[in-house]
């Protein structure tokens, strides 16, 4: 997770070093929970009515949509 652009968003960097490449635009502050495979699973409070709400999710480490695991609320998660 990082915050040099605003709000957290997930970011990923090659195990062998270099530059950062940010995944999520959402705004939600997430919380990296680990992998699954090569999807990141985080959650996140985006697109919840309240802040402090927040629900799983996962991404691509390569990049594209996030999308919500249809696990029930969480706002941290072990996996």
């Amino acid at each position: 997770m990082g915050r040099d652009e605003g709000p957290g968003e997930v970011y990923c960097v090659p195990s062998s070093g270099g530059e950062a490449r940010r995944l999520t635009y959402q705004g939600a502050m997430p919380a990296v929970a680990g992998w699954h495979g090569k999807d990141i699973i985080y959650a996140s409070s985006a697109d919840e009515p309240h802040p402090g709400a927040g629900s799983p999710w996962r991404i691509p480490s390569e990049g594209g949509s996030p999308k919500r695991i249809p696990w029930g609320p969480a706002s941290h998660i072990a996996f």
